[in-house]
This record gives structure tokens, sequence and C-alpha cells, in this order.
């Protein structure tokens, strides 16, 4: 009963990260009407969407993963893979936002 409560807690955080990153990729192009290359600052603020995504995603998996099931190989892969997507877009977002300007 614990560790379910516990996993109920913990996953309520990445759930509004992963709403907050489909809200950042539908209205990007309506935040970034006023900019000087709207398109490019558009795909900035999408990318930075993926990165909350994967983040959301590597929470879930640390959170919420280990505390059901057993940690193995599977949950490590995972965890490295989202880190490097959220390194890389974050990195592709800062770029497009500089370009952008």
């Amino acid at each position: 009963m614990k560790s379910g409560m516990t996993a109920v807690m913990f996953s309520s955080g990445p759930v509004i990260m992963l709403l907050a990153a489909l809200w950042a990729w539908q209205a990007a192009p309506r935040l970034t009407v006023d900019a000087l290359r709207p398109d490019v600052l558009s795909w900035s603020m999408r990318l930075a969407a993926v990165a909350v995504a994967a983040s959301a995603q590597a929470c879930i998996v640390l959170f919420v993963c280990r505390r059901v099931y057993r940690p193995g190989l599977f949950d490590r892969v995972l965890q490295l893979s989202a880190v490097l997507v959220v390194a890389v877009s974050l990195v592709a977002a800062a770029a497009l936002a500089l370009a952008g300007q």
C-alpha cells in the first residue's frame, strides 16, 4: 500500500511535466509571432518541450518503475537515453533561440 501511494505521488509531477511539454509544443507558433524569425524560435520552443518530456520520462523510470519493478539494465539504458535526449535537445534549443533573435 505504501509503495503504491509513493508511486502515485511521484508520478503526478512527471505527468504535469508531460502536459506542459505538450502545451508548449502546440502553443509554440502562437507564442513566437512577434519575433524576427518566428519559425526558428518556434522550433527552439518545441525542442525545449522535447527536453521537458524526456526529463519527465526519466523521472517516471527513476521514481515509479524502480518502486514497482526490480531495477535492471533496461532501466539504466532507458534513463541514459532520456538524459542524452534532454542534453541534445537543450543544446539545440539554445542554439536555435540564439539564431532566432
